[in-house]
């Protein structure tokens, strides 16, 4: 059996396709701890870009799907993770193939335009 790597408050562990992925605790109690998925080379940009791994849960725009934002280590300003690995510009919003938003697999997230 894998066993995980602790790095920072991150582990690594095996996906269902036997990538690796690491796992990122969203806040809350251990009984109901959820977690953020995320390709290690782009934890790695996020990381390079200032960012820390303490990221959250929190609600956007009304939508009622939990999904992953986190403060720099300066904690100067917030940004959904999603928008980091993607880099949508203005007339862009980012989609999830399987709807889950925790998901920030690079294969599960998709630039759409905003036609608004």
């Amino acid at each position: 059996m894998y066993k995980p790597q602790r790095i920072d408050n991150a582990f690594s562990a095996l996906d269902e396709d036997k990538r690796k992925v690491f796992l990122i605790p969203l806040g809350g109690d251990l009984t109901n701890q959820k977690f953020a998925k995320v390709f290690e080379d782009d934890l790695e940009t996020v990381l390079d870009d200032d960012f820390s791994t303490d990221w959250y849960l929190c609600n956007e725009d009304g939508h009622e799907v939990p999904y992953a934002r986190f403060a720099s280590i300066n904690e100067k300003y917030i940004k959904p993770v999603a928008e980091l690995i993607m880099q949508p510009c203005k007339s862009q919003f980012i989609g999830y193939f399987d709807g889950n938003r925790l998901n920030l697999r690079r294969d599960n997230l998709y630039l759409k335009e905003n036609n608004s």
